[in-house]
């Protein structure tokens, strides 16, 4: 086995759990502040599992498009740079991600005079 092999396998592995377990957590916890903005639990709902589905296109999308650009792996420490580098890449786009979903809802609930900073929640459902 090549060390491009092993570091594709490696990299797969690692970057999917992540990207997998970060969306269900994200998916679980971010329904809250959803409900908060959209106060119809079925509008909702719809939003969180809508992105949900574009987290997981976007990432993993990204995911397979980076390995067509790596360069050929000669040595272990070598492998070991590439996987830090573009693990490091994929938390990065992680968290932006999230960012801008957060901003967008927030933007969102000003525009419609939502208070989300009141311990009650809007939800009417």
């Amino acid at each position: 086995m090549t060390w491009n092999i092993a570091g594709y396998l490696v990299y797969l592995l690692l970057s999917t759990y992540t990207i997998v377990f970060i969306g269900k957590r994200l998916h679980s916890n971010g329904i809250h502040f959803i409900r908060k903005v959209f106060t119809n639990e079925e509008t909702a709902s719809s939003v969180n599992n809508l992105l949900l589905l574009g987290y997981y296109l976007v990432n993993i999308g990204y995911l397979f498009m980076t390995i067509s650009y790596w360069e050929p792996i000669t040595n272990f420490p070598a492998l070991l740079l590439i996987l830090t580098e573009r693990i490091g890449i994929i938390y990065l786009l992680l968290a932006l991600l999230h960012y801008n979903n957060i901003l967008c809802l927030y933007l969102y609930a000003k525009w419609n005079h939502i208070d989300l900073f009141t311990l009650k929640n809007n939800y009417h459902g």
